[in-house]
């Protein structure tokens, strides 16, 4: 759409099957994740292929035309992110043991310091995803990590998640703690 979702054009990424997720970061610049990842540069009408992923991928974020992160699960390793630095002529995959399910979403609010949502968990990386620690862990009232959906931010210090059961989470604090 270019009329604010009035009316919208169907645009053939070249490939029937499943888009996972897509992350634009202007009016021509987008990714979209199916198999393989694709890169557009001119809004959608023609599609380039950049990453065939190792597994399942569950969600895609590009902080810019070359930072961009992948939620992988790859078959081998584990779960994890995949990501580039270079808009997607290389990959590298980071495998994550203490992560158990899908990651869900990520937001950066720079370009060093983002977050990923994951079951029970909210991570944050300070250095562009080279390191990844946990800040926040969720469980319901019987003690079961719940789904962590989706996750944004206001600025740098403000910021939102989805949960399972119909909550929303929040911070203040730049994510360092997070609040029913």
């Amino acid at each position: 759409t270019t009329n604010c979702g009035l009316n919208w054009i169907n645009l053939n990424y070249g490939l029937m099957g499943q888009v996972n997720g897509m992350s634009f970061i202007n009016n021509n610049t987008g990714f979209i994740l199916t198999s393989p990842v694709k890169k557009t540069t001119n809004g959608g009408a023609s599609w380039t292929n950049i990453y065939t992923y190792r597994g399942y991928p569950q969600c895609i974020y590009f902080y810019n035309e070359n930072i961009g992160y992948i939620g992988e699960h790859d078959y081998n390793l584990g779960w994890g992110v995949t990501r580039t630095t270079n808009g997607g002529l290389n990959w590298d995959f980071q495998t994550f043991p203490e992560v158990t399910n899908y990651i869900y979403d990520f937001y950066f609010v720079n370009s060093t310091t983002g977050f990923f949502t994951t079951t029970g968990r909210i991570f944050k990386t300070t250095n562009s995803g080279n390191n990844w620690y946990e800040v926040y862990e969720y469980t319901d009232s019987f003690g079961y990590w719940s789904e962590l959906w989706s996750i944004q931010f206001l600025n740098e210090t403000v910021g939102y998640a989805t949960a399972s059961q119909g909550k929303v989470l929040k911070t203040t604090d730049a994510g360092n703690t997070w609040k029913i």
